[in-house]
């Protein structure tokens, strides 16, 4: 059983992190490119993350991250949805994650979740850098560890280029909708199931090997105000809630995305592998096809204040560990270094803009798109300036800022 408590405090004696830098200071001092020479500065000078208590409890595992298409909290529900709600309440959870939403958020947010990065404020920034190379990537940091990285998505390139961007992150092999065997309408409306994008997957996860492996969902997608196969496929279940039928098709097609998880978890029980195998979820958007009223309805907390509609669920699930629940603030920038550190990867922590969520010096904090942010002390919101406190702690200009 994973349980951090149970681990002998022998297995870490020295907790420092040591990178050497002769190559990069060389690297430096060869460029005569004054930017080069002031963000190889900012970066070098940045503090080394040290490890702590939770470094290497996943070492050796396998990794599956899920890109949970416009999940928030409502998936949080035992009734509709047993699988999510049972890997939410039996592994680790956090109360406070967000998922900021910029342009092309699904896109956008893909990239930061992979590299750790900010997006470029209403820019499509995954598209219009797609020919970058990131080898800081969390395909690479596996690459470089010995895995065999893969990634999946049951659309095609209409919106986001993936095969070419996936492929410069460092994944060793991109599976599209058409790779993957799965019929597909261009209709707008109608979009593929989850459950056969884990089937197909799986059918390509070499589970022989050490294995990372990326899916980014779509069942979930909007539009929910219009009629379609897997918006009303569970329709039944969620008679006599009294929500709209907007929110019933929604809830629908979440219904479909549980589905897919129930059927991966089998899927890697019957290769032998689920209790070797953690699996990182988190929301890449809100619904923000529906109403904040209709999202209203079905959550007790009003999503219109302090970016509350940005809130989604983050979860990181193994069969055999101990379920926490954690109060920290977060969101997807920290997932890359957060699961660098819990896998004992071999990476620098300076090259990242999210934090290890488990590092005695995380600094608990969510950023939204608009430079706005939110802790356990207060609110900022920058579209008008002002700042919220819950507690008696006061920031000065500076920090605010």
């Amino acid at each position: 059983t994973i349980d951090i408590t149970k681990r002998e405090e022998t297995e870490i004696t020295d907790y420092s992190r040591e990178i050497d830098d002769t190559n990069w200071i060389n690297l430096n001092n060869e460029t005569t490119n004054k930017n080069y020479q002031n963000l190889n500065a900012y970066f070098m000078n940045r503090e080394i993350t040290e490890k702590n208590e939770y470094t290497g409890i996943f070492e050796d595992k396998n990794l599956i991250v899920i890109m949970l298409e416009s999940v928030n909290e409502i998936f949080i529900n035992p009734e509709y949805y047993p699988t999510f709600y049972k890997m939410y309440t039996e592994g680790w959870s956090f109360e406070n994650a967000y998922s900021p939403r910029n342009s092309c958020s699904t896109g956008n947010n893909e990239m930061s979740g992979m590299v750790s990065l900010f997006s470029i404020y209403r820019t499509c920034t995954t598209n219009n850098y797609k020919n970058n190379e990131y080898f800081q990537s969390i395909f690479n940091l596996f690459n470089r560890a010995g895995y065999a990285t893969t990634s999946y998505h049951n659309y095609t390139e209409k919106y986001y280029y993936r095969s070419k961007i996936h492929k410069n992150m460092g994944s060793g092999a991109y599976y599209g909708v058409s790779d993957l065997g799965i019929a597909y309408d261009n209709a707008y409306e109608e979009w593929p199931s989850d459950v056969l994008l884990m089937e197909k997957a799986m059918e390509r996860i070499d589970t022989n090997n050490p294995f990372m492996a990326w899916i980014t969902t779509v069942t979930s997608h909007q539009p929910y105000y219009t009629s379609s196969e897997m918006g009303d496929k569970h329709l039944s279940l969620f008679e006599g809630t009294g929500y709209s039928t907007s929110l019933k098709r929604y809830m629908s097609k979440l219904k479909e995305l549980d589905l897919s998880l129930e059927r991966l978890l089998q899927l890697l029980e019957e290769r032998g592998v689920l209790e070797d195998t953690v699996i990182v979820m988190f929301g890449d958007h809100y619904p923000y096809g529906l109403s904040t009223s209709d999202i209203n309805d079905a959550l007790d907390y009003n999503v219109n204040e302090k970016n509350n509609v940005d809130k989604t669920p983050f979860v990181i699930y193994n069969s055999e560990m101990t379920g926490e629940h954690f109060e920290q603030y977060t969101s997807y920038m920290n997932i890359v270094p957060t699961v660098a550190n819990l896998f004992n990867l071999d990476y620098d922590s300076r090259y990242y803009t999210g934090e290890d969520l488990f590092s005695n010096d995380y600094n608990s904090l969510t950023v939204f798109a608009d430079s706005s942010w939110k802790n356990e002390y207060a609110f900022y919101d920058a579209s008008n300036s002002s700042i919220t406190y819950y507690t008696d702690k006061v920031y000065s200009k500076d920090e605010i800022l």
